[in-house]
């Protein structure tokens, strides 16, 4: 096997389940929204699995900071998605914290198109949050989409998150309380991130 694919698995790997620790902690502290998604239970091996598969495709095709950057985000959007799924809220911390971490980055790097692809991609999804009110999206995700832009350039970013919205729509058919109960979001957004992460770093 090649060494880099290992490594990279278990970086992300590391990455997940850091996030996994980052999350419990602080979902033991957040109270869900009476109005918000119903909780359940976050898939944790499949988080990490998923992880180290994108860290191993990484790992083969990214230089050591790109690496980096994708390895703190997908700590944090692993987070994200367990938190959104037992209490239907995706802390700041989650979105916010690789957010600052892009920018920083953007300056050290002389590289603002991080910035406006990510600026490009939220203005959609901001004002799909604005209309529908919180349900199916909330602000939590339009920060996660802030990220997923900045990640994948705003032309596979709104791709990839435009098959996050008709997987949604269609995974929302199937839920019986799909009228009276909103809709959490986060997991389809970080799962189409991931998979156009993936795709585009072969």
């Amino acid at each position: 096997m090649n060494p880099h694919v290992l490594l990279g698995a278990i970086l992300f790997a590391c990455a997940a389940i850091a996030g996994l620790v980052a999350a419990t902690a602080i979902c033991t502290r957040v109270e869900a929204f009476e109005d918000g998604p119903k909780a359940g239970t976050p898939p944790i091996v499949a988080l990490v699995a998923g992880a180290a598969l994108i860290g191993g495709i990484a790992g083969a095709h990214s230089d050591p900071a790109r690496l980096g950057l994708v390895a703190i985000v997908t700590g944090a959007f692993v987070a994200a998605w367990y938190c959104d799924v037992a209490r239907g809220v995706v802390p700041d911390v989650f979105s916010l914290g690789p957010l600052a971490v892009i920018a920083a980055l953007a300056f050290v790097w002389h590289d603002p198109r991080m910035v406006v692809s990510s600026l490009i991609v939220v203005v959609p999804f901001s004002i799909a949050a604005y209309l529908s009110r919180g349900r199916g999206m909330g602000w939590g995700d339009v920060k996660l989409v802030a990220v997923s832009g900045a990640m994948l350039g705003a032309s596979n970013a709104l791709l990839a998150l435009a098959l996050a919205a008709f997987a949604a729509a269609v995974g929302a058919k199937f839920r019986r309380d799909a009228a009276a109960q909103p809709l959490a979001f986060a997991p389809y957004l970080i799962g189409a991130t991931a998979l156009f992460t993936a795709f585009t770093a072969l």
